[in-house]
C-alpha cells in the first residue's frame, strides 16, 4: 500500500512573512518603474512619488501629474494600501502566535544541522528510531533524525531532537542531515525497501560511511549488503536467538543485557578504536595499564583488515587501527577511550 506524508495546509510564518516582504518590493519596483516610464521623473523623484502614494501621507506632488499619471497613482494606491495592510497584519499576527520565535528557532535548528560532524543520522522514528536516539543521546553522541512524518519531526524539535522532515531516501534531504561529515547511519524506515533505497542513496553519497540497516526479511539482508550497507540487523531473527538464549542459558543472556544497556550494573561493554597517537600504540597487552590499573578485560580485538581475535594473549601487540572489544568498570572505561584516543 502506498503510504502518504501528510503536508500543511497553510503557510508557514516564514513563508507568509517573505510574501509580504516580497509584495511590498514589487509595489515599491513598479512604482517607481511607472512614474519614471509614465512622467519622466528621476529615480530619486519617482521613489519619492511611490513613497508618499504607497503610504497616503498627503504630500504635494512634485509635479502636475498627467492624466496617465494620475490613473497610475489610483491603482498604486489601491494596490499598496492592500499590501501594506496585509503586510501590516501578517506582522502582527506572527507577533501574537510567536511566528518570529518559530522563524528563529528554525534558524537555530538549521545552524545545528549545518555544524555537525561525526555524527550519525537516524533515518525512521518509529519504535527502533526512537531506541536508537535515546542511546546516543545518553551516550552524548551528536545525532539528527530525518522522519516523513510532519507531527514527528516537530515533536522532536519540541523535545530538543534535531530532526528533519522529509524522505530520507532523497538526496537533498540526506545533504540537509550532513552526510558528507556524518560518521555513520541508521536506516530504520517502515520497510524493507525505503531501507533499501536509503542504504543506496547514502552509499552513493558517502563512501566511508558506516551504514546499518533493518531488515524484516531473510532475502532482503544480502541485497542490502551488496548495496552498500556494512551491517543488516533483523530484528526478528534477534529476537528469536534471545528468546532461545534466554531459556537455555538465562544468566548469560541477562548479564549480557546488563552490560550492553548500562543499567543496574555498573559494568560495559565497549568498543574503543586505538588512535594513531595512542600511547596504547606498538605495545602487548601485557605492558598496558588495561588490566593491571584499569582493571578492564580485552574479550577480543577487530584487526584492521577486519579479522577478529576472541580472547587475545597477553603479548598481542596493539597497533593503531585496532578495535578494543571490553567489558569493565563503566568510569574506568571512559579512561580507556581517553588514553586509546
Amino acid at each position: 500500500m502506498r503510504r502518504y506524508v501528510r503536508k500543511p495546509t497553510t503557510r508557514s510564518p516564514e513563508e507568509r512573512f517573505a510574501f509580504a516582504i516580497s509584495g511590498v518590493a514589487l509595489v515599491l519596483s513598479g512604482g517607481v518603474l511607472g512614474y519614471a516610464l509614465i512622467e519622466n521623473y528621476s529615480f530619486l523623484e519617482a521613489l519619492y512619488m511611490t513613497i508618499i502614494t504607497v503610504a497616503t501621507v498627503g504630500f504635494s506632488e512634485v509635479k502636475p501629474l498627467s492624466p496617465g499619471g494620475r490613473l497610475f497613482t489610483s491603482g498604486l494606491i489601491i494596490l499598496g494600501v492592500g499590501f501594506a495592510a496585509y503586510s501590516f497584519g501578517t506582522l502582527l499576527e506572527m507577533m501574537v502566535e510567536g511566528g518570529f520565535q518559530d522563524i528563529l528557532g528554525r534558524r537555530r535548528v538549521e545552524r545545528e544541522i549545518r555544524n555537525l560532524k561525526d555524527h550519525y543520522i537516524v533515518c525512521g522514528f518509529g519504535r527502533m528510531g526512537s531506541v536508537v536516539i535515546q542511546e546516543l543521546l545518553k551516550r552524548k553522541f551528536p545525532c539528527i533524525v530525518i522522519e516523513a512524518d510532519l507531527t514527528k519531526a516537530e515533536d522532536m524539535l519540541e523535545r530538543g531532537i534535531l530532526a528533519i522532515h522529509g524522505n530520507a531516501g532523497d538526496e537533498a534531504v540526506l545533504q540537509r542531515a550532513g552526510i558528507e561529515q556524518a560518521r555513520g547511519l541508521v536506516a530504520v524506515a517502515a520497510s524493507d525497501a525505503e531501507n533499501l533505497f536509503i542504504t543506496i542513496t547514502a552509499r552513493s553519497l558517502n563512501k566511508n560511511l558506516f551504514i546499518t540497516s533493518r531488515a524484516e526479511s531473510k532475502g532482503t539482508v544480502q541485497k542490502m549488503l551488496q548495496v552498500g550497507a556494512n551491517k543488516v540487523v533483523s530484528p526478528y531473527l534477534i529476537g528469536a536467538y534471545r528468546l532461545v538464549s534466554t531459556i537455555l542459558k538465562p544468566a548469560v543472556t541477562h548479564f549480557i543485557e546488563l552490560s550492553s544497556i548500562e543499567r543496574e550494573m555498573d559494568v560495559r561493554l565497549e568498543e574503543i578504536q586505538v588512535g594513531e597517537s595512542s600511547a596504547l600504540d606498538g605495545k602487548p597487552l601485557k605492558e598496558t595499564p588495561i588490566r593491571s590499573e584499569l582493571g578492564i578485560i580485552v574479550i577480543g580485538i577487530e584487526k584492521r583488515d577486519g579479522n577478529m581475535m576472541f580472547n587475545p594473549p597477553s603479548d598481542q601487540v596493539i597497533e593503531n587501527g585496532d578495535k578494543l572489544i571490553t567489558i569493565g568498570d563503566v568510569k574506568q572505561t571512559d579512561r580507556l577511550i581517553e588514553m586509546a584516543s
